[in-house]
């Protein structure tokens, strides 16, 4: 099932190149906002 889903996800990502890469760069912007966050309120609170 997990190779499906692979599958599924290189297709798209090679049919909608432009698209699938706004998605990810979008997608990697917002988890190190997120951590970059959650650092910052773990040093105020210690």
């Amino acid at each position: 099932m997990l190779l499906n889903y692979l599958t599924i996800a290189w297709r798209s990502i090679r049919k909608d190149a432009f698209y699938s890469l706004l998605n990810i760069l979008g997608l990697t912007i917002g988890v190190t906002c997120g951590l970059l966050l959650l650092l910052y309120v773990t040093d105020e609170l210690s």
